[in-house]
This record gives C-alpha cells, sequence and structure tokens, in this order.
C-alpha cells in the first residue's frame, strides 16, 4: 500500500528509466487483483483518494455512479465507494472587500473522466429569496498526483457575490456540477489565511459592516452594526473561556487583553524582524532606517530572542521585544503589519497549531516580506500567495521583480514592490583582505525533529555528505591556503545559520579564519575581497560592491533535484551571474588561486552585468520601502 501513498516517481525513474517506470507501474497495478475490495478498503492508514486509486488501477476503469438529488455514490462492481460530497473543498481566502464577499479555494472530485466538466456555484439562501452565483474556475493545479497520474483531481475556483444584493442576510453553500451531476459540497476546510473557520461556532469575521460565521458546511453573512460586533466577541470570548481545547482559555483572555490595547494604540502598531536568534538582516537595515529618519507615524517594534547576542545591541536603538515572550504574542495580536526578512510559519503566526482563536486577528494584518536574499530560483512552491499570502514583496532587481509577477506566485502587481533592499543601503569598503568562503544551505541534510530558534539541525547524513566533504577539504586545501598567505590574503569560513551551530564538525585549520554568529554579513562583504558560494543569493550583496564572486555548483543536479527549496527560475548563472561558475573541486581551487594572484579584481563582463541587473544603487531602499508601505492599503 505504501507504494501508493509514498512520492518516489523521480527516484524510480532514475532507477528504471521511463520505460522501466512504466512496466513496474503495469505490475504494481496487475498485483492488486489478488486482493479483494474489503481488504484494500479496510486499510485504516490510507485516505479515500489512495484507495480510490487501487481501485482504479485493480478494475482498469473508471466506478459506476450512483446520481441522488444532491449528491453521487461511487462504485465498483458490487463494492460501494465514498459519497462524493465528503470529496474535501478549501477556503484559502474569505474576505470582505468594496462590499463584496470574495472566496477562493479548491474542491476535490473523484471519479469522472479527464474530458469531464465541471462548474461551481454558490446557491443562497437570501432576504430577497433563492439566488445562484456561478464561481470563476481558475488555472491553479491542486490535483494529487502519485505514480505519474491525477489521484485526486482538484477544481480551483473564486467567487465574487455583491454583498448588497442578499439583503440583512445570506446562507450559502457550494455546489458542483461534475457533467451535469449535482453534488452540494460538505467536507468544507478553511486554510491559515482564512479568517473564520470551523474550529469554534461562535468564531466570527467581521469587516465593513457585515459578519461571516460558519455553520457545517454553509457560511453566513449577516449585516453588523458596532453592538452586534461587541455581542459576537463576547460571546466567541465565552466559548473560548469554557472551553476544553488547548490553549483556548488563554486565547480568552489574549482577546480581551488585545482588544484594550487596541484603545490605547492610536497608531498603527508595526513588528519588524529578521531572524529568531540573529539580526542584522533586511529587518534591522529597515529598523534603524525608521529610528534615523525619525519617523512618527507607526509605533514599531524589532522582535528577536532575548538570549539572541544582538538582543542588547538592538535594545540600544529603539523598542526590542523577547520573541519568545507573551508580550511578543499580544504585540502580534494588536500589531497592522509584520515587516520581515523572513517568511517562515513562524514569522506569520507565533501560535503554531493553536491558532484557531486568533484567525481573524491575524489575517487582519498586513505582512511584508523584506526578504534576505534576492529571489533567482524559482521559489513559487513556498512563496507563492495560497502558500505565505505576502502583501508586499519587496524586490532588489528588474528581472527578479517580472518572475515573481509573471510566475506562479499568483500576486497581483500591486503585491511586487520593486525598491531595493534595506541593507543595501547600509552596504560599505573596508577591504581585510579575507578570502571568504560561504554556501548556502541543503535541506535535504536537515534533521527534520530538531529545530532550535527557527535553525534546522543537521543529519546524520551530513557528514557523509557531498556538501560537507567539498567545504571541509576546500577550508583545509594546502594549495589554496599557501596562495592566499603568499599574495597577503586570508582564507575564511562563514558556514550558514543552520550550519552555524554544528561548525565544531569541520575540520579547523590554523590559518583560516571561523566567523561567527556575531559576525554582521554587511561587515563580512566589507571585509572580503573574494566570496565563494554556490547558490546563495546573498552573494549579490558583494557583487553590489563591484567585488568578485565564484559560484562552486558542484552538486547542482542534486540541489535542483525538488529535495530542496525551490527549482531552477529566470537567473542562469552561466547567463546572468555576476561571477564565474565552477562544477568541480579542482576547478574551484584554481579560479580561487587565479583570483588571489590577479588581486580579486571584478572583470568587466561582470561588472555590466551587475549595473543592469540591479534597479537601484543609491542609498534610498529604505526610504522606498517605508513609501510603500504607507502608501498602500
Amino acid at each position: 500500500k505504501w507504494r501508493f501513498v509514498n512520492e518516489y516517481e523521480k527516484t524510480a525513474i532514475n532507477l528504471l528509466g521511463n520505460d522501466g517506470f512504466e512496466r513496474y507501474k503495469d505490475i504494481l497495478f496487475a498485483s492488486l487483483r489478488n486482493f479483494d475490495d474489503k481488504y484494500i478498503l479496510s486499510q485504516r492508514s490510507l485516505w479515500n483518494q489512495h484507495k480510490y486509486m487501487m481501485l482504479m488501477a485493480k478494475y482498469n476503469r473508471l466506478p459506476e455512479k450512483c446520481i441522488y438529488p444532491d449528491d453521487v455514490r461511487l462504485r465498483f462492481g458490487d463494492t460501494l465507494f465514498c459519497w462524493l460530497s465528503s470529496c474535501m473543498t478549501k477556503y484559502d481566502f474569505i474576505k470582505i472587500e468594496n462590499g463584496k464577499l470574495i472566496i477562493e479555494g479548491y474542491s476535490y472530485i473523484l471519479g469522472y473522466p479527464d474530458d469531464a466538466r465541471f462548474s461551481l456555484f454558490y446557491e443562497v439562501e437570501a432576504e430577497p429569496g433563492r439566488l445562484s452565483y456561478e464561481c470563476e474556475i481558475t488555472d491553479r493545479d491542486m490535483s494529487i498526483y502519485r505514480l505519474g497520474e491525477c489521484m485526486f483531481r482538484a477544481v480551483s475556483f473564486k467567487a465574487v457575490i455583491p454583498l448588497f444584493e442578499l439583503g440583512n442576510v445570506g446562507k450559502m453553500m457550494l455546489v458542483m456540477y461534475a457533467n451535469g451531476d449535482k453534488i452540494v459540497k460538505k467536507d468544507i476546510r478553511f486554510g491559515p489565511y482564512c479568517p473564520v473557520g470551523n474550529e469554534y461556532s461562535a468564531a466570527y469575521y467581521a469587516a465593513e459592516d457585515y459578519y461571516v460565521t460558519v455553520s457545517r458546511y454553509t457560511l453566513t453573512v449577516k449585516k453588523c452594526t458596532r453592538g452586534e460586533a461587541r455581542r459576537l466577541e463576547r460571546k466567541f470570548i465565552e466559548q473560548l473561556a469554557g472551553s476544553n481545547k488547548t490553549g483556548a482559555k488563554k486565547a480568552a483572555r489574549a482577546r480581551r487583553l488585545a482588544r484594550l490595547y487596541k484603545l490605547f494604540f492610536k497608531k498603527p502598531v508595526w513588528i519588524i524582524n529578521d531572524r529568531l536568534n540573529k539580526a542584522s538582516d533586511n529587518g534591522e537595515a529597515f529598523f534603524r532606517y525608521l529610528r534615523e529618519s525619525g519617523f512618527n507615524g507607526a509605533r514599531y517594534y524589532f522582535t528577536i530572542e532575548k538570549g539572541a547576542a544582538d538582543y542588547e545591541r538592538l535594545k540600544k536603538l529603539g523598542r526590542v521585544i523577547d520573541r519568545s515572550s507573551r508580550v511578543y504574542k499580544l504585540a502580534r495580536l494588536v500589531c497592522d503589519t509584520v515587516i520581515s526578512s523572513h517568511a517562515d510559519d513562524i514569522d506569520y503566526n507565533p501560535f503554531g497549531s493553536h491558532f484557531a482563536p486568533y484567525r481573524d486577528m491575524l489575517n487582519s494584518t498586513r505582512f511584508v516580506f523584506l526578504q534576505h536574499g534576492i529571489t533567482v530560483n524559482d521559489m513559487s512552491g513556498w512563496l507563492n500567495r495560497y502558500s505565505r499570502n505576502i502583501s508586499g514583496f519587496v524586490c532588489a532587481a528588474v528581472p527578479e521583480a517580472d518572475s515573481i509577477e509573471g510566475g506562479t506566485y499568483y500576486y497581483d502587481r500591486d503585491r511586487v514592490w520593486l525598491t531595493g533592499f534595506p541593507r543595501f543601503d547600509r552596504l560599505y569598503d573596508n577591504s581585510k583582505r579575507y578570502v571568504t568562503v560561504m554556501p548556502t544551505w541543503r535541506m535535504y541534510l536537515a534533521s527534520w525533529d530538531k529545530t532550535h530558534a527557527g535553525v534546522w539541525g543537521i543529519s546524520q547524513a551530513f557528514l557523509k555528505s557531498e556538501y560537507y566533504n567539498f567545504y571541509n577539504s576546500l577550508i583545509n586545501d594546502g594549495r589554496l591556503i599557501a596562495a592566499c598567505k603568499r599574495e597577503g590574503y586570508t582564507l575564511s569560513f562563514m558556514p550558514h545559520p543552520n550550519v552555524i551551530e554544528h561548525v565544531h564538525v569541520f575540520n579547523k585549520h590554523p590559518d583560516v579564519v571561523f566567523f561567527g554568529i556575531d559576525k554582521e554579513y554587511r561587515d563580512i562583504y566589507a571585509e572580503s575581497d573574494l566570496i565563494l558560494t554556490d547558490y546563495s543569493s546573498a552573494a549579490l550583496d558583494f557583487a553590489y560592491l563591484k567585488k568578485p564572486v565564484i559560484y562552486a555548483q558542484f552538486d547542482r543536479e542534486e540541489f535542483f533535484s525538488g529535495s530542496h527549496v525551490g527549482a531552477p527560475g529566470y537567473f542562469d548563472f552561466e547567463r546572468d551571474g555576476l561571477g564565474e561558475v565552477v562544477y568541480d573541486y579542482e576547478s574551484c581551487v584554481n579560479k580561487i588561486i587565479e583570483y588571489v594572484e590577479s588581486g580579486c579584481k571584478m572583470k568587466e563582463k561582470y561588472i555590466k552585468r551587475r549595473d543592469s541587473f540591479f534597479a537601484f544603487k543609491d542609498k534610498n531602499n529604505s526610504e522606498r520601502v517605508l513609501r510603500k508601505i504607507l502608501e498602500t492599503k
């Protein structure tokens, strides 16, 4: 059964080839004929769609359909299978804007051929009578695939419902028509960016004189007065206070406090951050700019763990909140805008899996993504609107902004901000003749079960990996160290933040400098004359200073295999890179020595690429970011 559950197609194709993989599937599918249906259906660790795929493979045909007035049940011979109303529907967004209720999501369906016709409607019981609103079918593919086959088809949709047509109240349910068969969708689930869900019956979302509640598979929209809003909040808090769900009672107190604090804050509240345990990125640069410019249009706080080395330093600059404290969680409920150089779950939602009582509060906040490096690879699988819902995606390069706006990130033009990075304003040159090795991370070498302060641990395979062996050899290479010494340079090593806590696993040559977590990147760029990286866009900061970069891409195939986040994007390192690309160890050592012996100068062709790549080369990036935040709702 696990051969139908696990995702191993790429590995299988690499091992067997395309023809071998197809033969493997034929044998696997044929083997199912030896199993009675009841044994397939009785597997508790399989979802319905896995069982459906197995039955489809066994019978090699579509199931029969038992048609009912508002539902369809599938049947394989004498075996009754699932009701199609129970195929999940996921709401990604629910929002009221300009007098309209806008709903986006996708709905799963089984049992229909590839050329089936699908349509979705919201049927509404409203004061004027029964209304129907057809959804727009969008091209976002959320279908689930296994073994190269579509196992569970998804139909993505967007609905726009004018609220004035409903009168004072409207009760709506989602209906799918599949080749004319009517199915009332009953398994409704809510994504993290929905301001209301089905976890608490008293939960609500209020905006623009309306409020939305959930009851089983229906949404109810009603007119909302100020008094009604207060009554809804009291009712919700009472339910939380009386609930035995984890975190519910704390949530009741937190909601009361957050509402109270909002009465006292007359200005917008902004939260700014970099990593949990380290600053010195775009967040700190923007925070510094606000302080130095005297900006007083918002009450802003920098957040970082109290135990971090940068905590006390930043406290001297302005208001700082311990990111592991209850005060931070309360501030997150009160704030209007989160401004972060990172876009992990914890940067948006500090409550983890217990966020349900705060859905409406968290989703009333804008998330401005400052980035911690120019996006050169295709990160749409992680940073798309449905996964991160970024309000302002800050970019520093023209092709970068074009790729995000035109790719499968699903952001409108007004959410992609070509402003330049705040940290570019603070770049400077103070050469100390360092040749710095500064690789990025590999997600497939992470220890997934242990994290600390937002930093992944390293897996047991780390010490045997090509990654470790390459860089450990490089920073101990006698030829390289001797060449640096001979030409008056010092070889230095700056591990990625996910490795820096485990830096002891690298052999330390006495003539090589290891930078620690307290070393700011801008100081590394200022003091270095050459940087050796691999796929890191952080090295573009270095090229911004017209200093040479070398990309060591010895594991390119594995890096872009899907095991790490991202895929090749618009940026071709050979064609667009701001430095030379090497693909093996010997070429890497020789190329570094070549640059060291010629004075570590950026070549003219890379200077020309640099000049056309960056959108701005002034010191006004933070000012442009602030302007965008202030002018965007």
